[in-house]
């Protein structure tokens, strides 16, 4: 056999069989094989890429006193770390400084194995009597999102 032909017998048998492969030389010695190709890695999947997070609209009672509005936030599968989670609060009808306490970019966790935690937001109490009245917390990062908004309403008693 000529040294090319089985110079491409050994590179194919080498990538085939996954192992180097050793052909006599003439004179029979042996020479060393071409290096076997090295495996490609396989990319790391995050396990939290099935995490969906989203934020639940939340109702509550507006009173004279202070309040919290624990809005229900859940992710669709547990991470095995903690994902801290940007969000910020907008107004609608409630007013910022007035109904609650407004955040720009606050955050908050979801802890390690947990799929669920809450928000919570300040909501700050009168004696005026008013119509129903909400604002608005948007998700920011931190996680990919399937419903980032929710909606918190005030009833006034």
């Amino acid at each position: 056999m000529n040294r090319r032909l089985v110079r491409r017998l050994v590179v194919v048998l080498t990538a085939w069989l996954g192992v180097a492969v050793l052909v006599s030389a003439p004179g029979g010695g042996t020479g060393p094989a071409p290096p076997a190709p090295s495996p490609t890695p396989s990319p790391t999947r995050d396990p939290c890429d099935d995490g969906l997070v989203s934020i639940d609209d939340f109702v509550m009672w507006d009173s004279v006193q202070d309040g919290v509005a624990e809005v229900p936030v859940h992710s669709r599968v547990p991470c095995p770390e903690a994902r801290t989670i940007m969000y910020s609060t907008f107004d609608g009808t409630a007013r910022a400084g007035e109904d609650y306490v407004g955040v720009q970019r606050g955050t908050f966790q979801i802890p390690a194995g947990s799929t669920e935690t809450t928000l919570k937001i300040k909501i700050l109490g009168d004696q005026v009597v008013e119509p129903t009245e909400y604002f608005t917390i948007r998700l920011l990062a931190g996680a990919k999102f399937s419903d980032p908004t929710a909606n918190v309403i005030l009833r006034d008693r």
